[in-house]
């Protein structure tokens, strides 16, 4: 077996999508994003629900 080491790195995606995502759904602001008709893609970014 080969030497185990621990790095000090944290992946981009952490701060640019994990914690957007957690400060979106959190957000109190009435009108800013209405969770039932409106979901996140991967970027974070809002889309709308259309109905059928």
């Amino acid at each position: 077996m080969g030497l185990v080491t621990q790095e000090d790195d944290m992946e981009s995606f952490f701060l640019a999508e994990t914690l957007k995502y957690l400060y979106l759904i959190q957000e109190t602001e009435p009108g800013e994003v209405n969770l039932s008709r409106q979901v996140f893609n991967t970027e974070a970014h809002p889309l709308h629900i259309f109905d059928e």
